[in-house]
C-alpha cells in the first residue's frame, strides 16, 4: 500500500508541475516572430483566439458556435499538421488540426517530464540517489 502511495503522490506532483509550467508558459507575452510550434494553434491571422472559443460555449447547441469559428467543416491532412513541411505557414490548415496538434505535442511534453519525475521519485525511494536528512541538511 505504501508503494501505491508513493506513486499516486509522483504521479500528481508530475501533474501539478507539468500543469503549473504550462500555465506560466501560456501566460508570457511572445512576440509575432517568436510563436513556436507550441502557440500555433491560434497564433495565424484570422484565427479566433483561445478566450474567445471559450466564451462561444453556449452560443449554439452544443459546440456548434465553437466548431464555426475553428472551420470544424474543413477537412485536414494529417501529413499538413505533422509532415516535413512547417504548417504555421499553410493557410489552408483549419484553426482545428492546430488547435489538436499543439495539445497533443503539449500532452507528449507533460508525459515526458512527468515519466523523469516519476523515475527520480522513484530511484530517490528505493536508495539509488543520496537522500538529504532535512534536519542536519547532509546526504545519507
Amino acid at each position: 500500500m505504501r508503494k501505491f502511495r508513493n506513486a499516486a503522490l509522483a504521479a500528481v506532483t508530475a501533474s501539478a508541475v507539468a500543469f503549473g509550467g504550462t500555465a506560466v508558459a501560456t501566460a508570457a507575452p511572445q512576440p509575432d516572430e517568436s510563436r513556436g510550434s507550441f502557440t500555433s494553434g491560434s497564433s495565424q491571422d484570422g484565427d479566433t483566439p483561445i478566450k474567445d472559443l471559450i466564451g462561444k460555449i453556449g452560443e449554439k447547441p452544443g459546440l456548434e458556435a465553437v466548431g464555426d469559428a475553428t472551420d470544424a467543416d474543413t477537412d485536414a491532412d494529417v501529413r499538413d499538421v505533422w509532415g516535413k513541411e512547417t504548417y504555421k505557414e499553410d493557410e489552408n490548415t483549419p484553426q482545428w488540426a492546430r488547435l489538436w496538434s499543439d495539445g497533443i505535442d503539449w500532452f507528449a511534453l507533460a508525459t515526458i517530464i512527468g515519466g523523469v519525475i516519476g523515475a527520480a521519485n522513484w530511484a530517490l525511494y528505493n536508495g539509488y540517489l543520496p537522500q538529504i536528512d532535512w534536519k542536519t541538511m547532509t546526504l545519507k
